[in-house]
Order: structure tokens, then C-alpha cells, then sequence
């Protein structure tokens, strides 16, 4: 599972593209002691795995990994429109809009103990939940490791589109295997009691991807990027077979 920081700083974050699609570069400092590298795996196979850089400085509170994988995932999506569909629709739209949310939270009543709280919201509440819920810029965040003595508290994290498997976006083998050689087990759902945030989604990963590895050391209080390259993304790195061992991240 992702860090206690790591996990409340993501929070709300459940963030491929066409084939055609670039991936963004981040600004290059003139100071490279303040920058770190990170990977962009596409599903497209044809495509090779590329190596971006971005500024450390900004920590966990401002990470440009996980802002720059959003908002690629966002510009891919259709959540732009649904944003100006929804603040663009008229007071007649808006309502029908928000009896189907309060049918959908009625249905959902038998399981969710906010249910009838979100049923008693006003029209426009609603609609605002749905603006924050379906058309803001987040991403899938999978714990590839977490930061262990083995592994010198070195945490490395797979970005995906969280919406991958609805969009049918295409299988990513690239990713997938690198998800495995780290030990995780796509094969089956896990069970209620295992399920924790950041685990691998069960068939393995789907459309484009972001890795990248922070240090990540709470009683020392350290939080920071550090660098993940190509020869990293490959399922023989050494990295990953330390991931496999017990204690190992």
C-alpha cells in the first residue's frame, strides 16, 4: 500500500492515450541537483519507453510527477467536456441531472452510510459532486513498492488513467510485467480484508503509464524525488528483485 503521507496527499486520486499521443516534458532547471527523472511506458508496444525530468523542489505537497500524470490523463479523457457540459447546462438539464445522481445514491442506500445525506443535498450540491467526482484531473496511483529498510525506503509508483477499464483503453504488457517482476498478483480480485490503497488492479495495467520513485523515510521526516530510468522499467532491474523478497517493499 502507499505511505500514511503519500496515501493522504493522493487522496481522491483513483490518474492511456491514443497511440499519438506525446507525453509532456517538464521544464529543465538550470540547477540539476534540484531534478529528477521519471519514465513514460506507452501500451503501444512500437512505442519505446521514455525518459522525462522535472523539478524536485515542490516535494509531496506539489509533485510534478503526479500533476503532470493527471493532467495527461485528463487532456485524454472526455472529463473536459463533461466539465463544460455540466456548467454550460440549463436549470432544466441541471435537474434532471440531479434526480439521476439522487436515484443513483438511493440504489446505492443498502451499502453506503452517506447515501441518505447525499439524497437531502439541493440540485446544485449534487451537481457540484459531480463536477469534483467526474470531470477533475486524477489518476490511478499503484504502489509498485513501498519504502522499506530493505530497500533503502525507496518507494516506486505506477501511474494510470483511473478510468482505463471503462474507456477499454488497450492492455499495457510493458507495465504489466513490470508490476509482476515486483511481486504483485494480478490473476485474481483481492479480497476485502487485503484491499488496500495503491494495490495492482487485478488483469494488470491498462493504457499508457508514469513510473517514478521517491525516497520516502517518515521517521526521518524525508519525503523526495529521486531518479527512476529506462534500464529501471525493464522486469530484470535489480530493484525488483529486491521487491520480491520479504521485506523488500
Amino acid at each position: 500500500k502507499i505511505s500514511g503521507r503519500k496515501a493522504a496527499a493522493e487522496e481522491g486520486a483513483t490518474l492511456s492515450k491514443p497511440a499519438a499521443r506525446t507525453p509532456p516534458s517538464s521544464a529543465v532547471s538550470i540547477n540539476q541537483r534540484s531534478m529528477f527523472k521519471y519514465v513514460f511506458i506507452p501500451a503501444n508496444d512500437s512505442k519505446p519507453i521514455s525518459l522525462s525530468e522535472g523539478d524536485k523542489s515542490g516535494g509531496l505537497g506539489d509533485d510534478v510527477l503526479s500533476k503532470t500524470a493527471k493532467k495527461y490523463f485528463f487532456d485524454g479523457s472526455d472529463k473536459g467536456a463533461r466539465a463544460a457540459a455540466l456548467t454550460n447546462a440549463t436549470p432544466e438539464q441541471r435537474k434532471v441531472l440531479a434526480d439521476q445522481l439522487r436515484d443513483e445514491v438511493k440504489a446505492a442506500s443498502a451499502t453506503s452510510p452517506y447515501a441518505s445525506q447525499m439524497a437531502a443535498l439541493d440540485d446544485d450540491a449534487l451537481i457540484n459532486i459531480m463536477k469534483s467526482t467526474h470531470t477533475s484531473e486524477t489518476c490511478e496511483i499503484t504502489a509498485l513498492t513501498v519504502p522499506t529498510p530493505l530497500n533503502q525506503q525507496r518507494a516506486v509508483s505506477m501511474y494510470s488513467a483511473d478510468d482505463a477499464r471503462t474507456r477499454s483503453l488497450p492492455y499495457n504488457r510493458r507495465a504489466t510485467e513490470l508490476l509482476v517482476a515486483c511481486g504483485h498478483n494480478i490473476t485474481s480480485e483481492p479480497s476485502p480484508s487485503t484491499v488496500s490503497i495503491g494495490a495492482a488492479p487485478p488483469g494488470g495495467m491498462c493504457g499508457d503509464v508514469f513510473v517514478g520513485r521517491c525516497h520516502d523515510d517518515e521517521n526521518a521526516d524525508i519525503w523526495e524525488r529521486v531518479d527512476f530510468n529506462v534500464e529501471d522499467a525493464s522486469p530484470r532491474a535489480g530493484w525488483c528483485d529486491v521487491a520480491r523478497q520479504r521485506g523488500g517493499g
